[in-house]
């Protein structure tokens, strides 16, 4: 008899631990459910936005890398993946006329000077010109080096449109 209160005892023990699981494994899945809600949120605003960051990575005083968020598309006409595949692309289709106002800025801020918005052209991949505001944000490391900037571009060709008539 004894034995068969132990089996018993066990028995309610697993279905005991089987309750506690389920109550788990349901609370997860509530809590997957919403972050699951709250990324497709994130991604339907950010959609939404026609602006978007960049990052600048430094090292040694000098750039090593950019990447360009997923809405670079709608303001440049290339995506985040030509970016990639052509490090150069951002510095090429700056406008002539532009290009030494914004290597300047690139300097400044890589020299540890106050980093400003700035207004600028940019040639579009349809052979437009489009203005863009591009306002920098830098990251620096314990020591106080710049390590990186991130920037949003921001079009404002139609706010440069009005100012023109």
């Amino acid at each position: 008899m004894n034995e068969l209160n132990m089996l018993r005892q066990q028995l309610d023990n697993f279905r005991s631990h089987e309750v506690n699981l389920r109550k788990e494994i349901a609370e997860r899945q509530q809590a997957e459910a919403a972050w699951q809600a709250s990324e497709e949120r994130y991604k339907r605003l950010l959609s939404s936005v026609t602006d978007y960051i960049y990052t600048v990575s430094i090292q040694n005083g000098r750039p090593i890398a950019t990447s360009h968020g997923p809405n670079c598309e709608a303001i440049t006409g290339y995506s985040w993946l030509e970016y990639e595949a052509n490090p150069l692309l951002w510095f090429q289709m700056i406008h002539p006329d532009d290009r030494q106002m914004v290597l300047k800025q690139s300097a400044e801020i890589i020299a540890g000077e106050p980093a400003i918005p700035l207004e600028h052209r940019l040639i579009h991949k349809d052979g437009s010109i489009r203005w863009v505001r591009n306002t920098p944000v830098v990251r620096k490391d314990e020591q106080g080096q710049v390590v990186a900037y991130d920037g949003l571009i921001t079009d404002i060709s139609d706010r440069k449109q009005l100012e023109e008539r």
